[in-house]
């Protein structure tokens, strides 16, 4: 009975070890998913600060989707990305920016797609948008490469660049997000 008793104490104190090492690593894994979220929001609050330098926040501005035929990505993180730049502009700005509601930009988006030739800024500019704010993205090892440019769309200065960010590195897990294989220059998969 007693050797029956310390298996079972031995057993017992293995098996809160165990739940205390799962515990530990929880709280690391959720701990290192905050650092990198605050990091990418960090990335978009720089793009807003370096974008607001030259940039009215009483103009009305657009931020052009990214075109899913030029970028190997979902939908869902490109969208994510220009989300948080505008987040981070009305942040920046004091909420005084006005930004042009996405839903009526990729209406625009849509159509400029459709007719092959439509003329996205010429519609954008249409909506009332007098500045047109583009990304740049480009896949790379470990994550993505990520720019802006602010043109203007006002008479007179039409296709000016008023604002450029730096390139920035944003990291993620590209095949666990998205299930696409990343190459590089050499044409290798990672």
């Amino acid at each position: 009975k007693k050797a029956f008793r310390k298996i079972i104490t031995v057993m017992r104190l293995k098996g809160e070890f165990m739940r205390f090492l799962s515990y530990l690593l929880l709280i690391f894994l959720l701990l290192t998913s905050v650092a990198v979220a605050e990091e990418q929001s960090k990335v978009f609050d720089d793009f807003a600060g370096e974008m607001l330098k030259t940039i009215d926040p009483n103009v009305k501005v657009a931020i052009q989707p990214f075109n899913s035929k030029k970028v190997d990505l979902p939908d869902k993180i490109t969208t994510g990305f220009n989300n948080r730049l505008v987040d981070s502009l009305l942040k920046k700005s004091d909420f005084k920016i006005n930004i042009i509601e996405r839903a009526k930009l990729e209406d625009i988006w849509k159509e400029a797609e459709e007719f092959g030739d439509a003329d996205f800024e010429k519609l954008v500019k249409e909506a009332g948008a007098e500045i047109l704010i583009i990304g740049d993205l480009r896949l790379r090892k470990g994550g993505v490469e990520i720019s802006y440019r602010g043109y203007d769309l006002r008479q007179g200065k039409r296709g000016k660049i008023i604002a450029s960010t730096r390139t920035q590195n944003l990291d993620f897990d590209l095949a666990e997000e998205t299930s696409i294989p990343v190459s590089d220059e050499l044409g290798e998969v990672f």
